[in-house]
């Protein structure tokens, strides 16, 4: 530790201490009046990173991040089951859809399966009838093939119906329309009570996996960055703030800004959000971190004040930058006992040699 020129003056701090010592002494319980009363203390604790700066961020989202949805037929939007910034999993409801089209496939359908059961009903009696010899074989032999051809028929219709049908679920009130894909729903264009087809572009989503933090750093930020990892915190307009993982930095900068973009992920982000971007590289071996309170400048030096002796003895640091709201210094170990509020009482108790 490096004890700078400078010496507290007992005589000044028993003034401040003892101001009051001519009134009332103090009832039982009450704290002194001395300034040791107005100190509050903390640990030095070690530092993990030293904050760089902060730059405005954006988040953005890769072209082929977007999905855009649209019912596999002709169909009448009934109501929405989603709003635009709802997450959905794939098999999650989108809108309840009504179908002319459908319902007649479906009708199809069940028209077939109900001639081709008949016809195999037909089949099974009249081969009772020929194993007892009431009725020759080859009306059996033609009955199977008619058998046979409805269960074809039958199964090109389910065919059909699939191909047109394939994120839909019947529902009493209509068919339910379900995501084909997970994502963050950005868009709705196809507003309910309206009919819609394929070449309809209903829903838009972005994979969330998709969505970045993009920020421009400037060329003499990036050298001072060097091939660090930078850490970052971002804190969207209006939102809580969250940390970020570092993803990558652009290959090269921009010629007329001299910027280099870096991208980040994150849970939750919004497309198209801005906010703020703290970026933190490592901080410098044995810096700790203090509130910024507990360090003063005394005679052109950072100073801190230590221990827990009153008075507490004033100890001469090296600034060394800052994590977040707090202090980075050196020449205290961490673990130290610094006086946090009331470091500017002390020092103003102090005399000059």
């Amino acid at each position: 530790m490096r004890t700078p020129t400078i010496a507290l003056s007992l005589a000044a701090l028993a003034t401040l201490a003892g101001c009051r010592g001519q009134a009332a002494a103090p009832s039982e319980g009450e704290p002194p009046a001395g300034i040791e009363s107005r100190l509050s203390f903390t640990e030095a604790q070690p530092a993990t990173e030293r904050t760089l700066t902060r730059l405005l961020g954006q988040v953005v989202t890769p072209p082929e991040a977007r999905l855009t949805l649209s019912p596999t037929v002709e169909a009448r939007v009934v109501e929405w089951a989603v709003r635009v910034g709802d997450r959905v999993a794939a098999g999650d409801a989108l809108a309840t859809l009504s179908s002319p089209a459908l319902v007649d496939l479906a009708a199809a359908v069940d028209e077939k399966k109900a001639v081709a059961a008949e016809r195999a009903r037909v089949v099974r009696r009249l081969k009772t009838s020929v194993e007892a010899g009431f009725r020759a074989s080859e009306v059996l032999y033609a009955a199977e093939l008619a058998r046979d051809e409805a269960r074809a028929d039958l199964e090109r219709a389910r065919r059909r119906l699939a191909a047109h049908d394939g994120e839909l679920q019947a529902e009493e009130r209509g068919r339910t329309w379900t995501a084909s894909v997970g994502g963050l729903v950005t868009a709705i264009d196809c507003p309910a009570g309206g009919t819609y087809g394929p070449a309809d572009r209903c829903v838009t989503l972005v994979a969330d996996d998709a969505l970045r933090v993009q920020v421009d750093v400037a060329e003499h930020l990036v050298a001072r960055l060097g091939d660090a990892t930078p850490s970052a915190r971002w804190t969207a307009t209006g939102g809580a703030g969250q940390t970020l993982t570092f993803e990558r930095r652009a290959a090269d900068f921009d010629g007329r800004s001299r910027t280099r973009r870096f991208y980040f992920t994150g849970p939750d982000l919004v497309p198209g959000a801005s906010g703020i971007v703290e970026l933190g590289v490592p901080p410098p071996p044995a810096a700790v971190r203090l509130p910024r309170m507990a360090v003063v400048d005394v005679q052109g030096e950072a100073t801190v004040f230590v221990g827990d002796a009153q008075p507490p003895r004033p100890v001469a640091v090296t600034l060394v930058g800052r994590q977040g709201p707090d202090a980075l210094v050196l020449g205290i170990p961490p673990g130290q006992r610094v006086v946090a509020r009331g470091a500017f009482a002390l020092k103003s108790a102090l005399a000059f040699e």
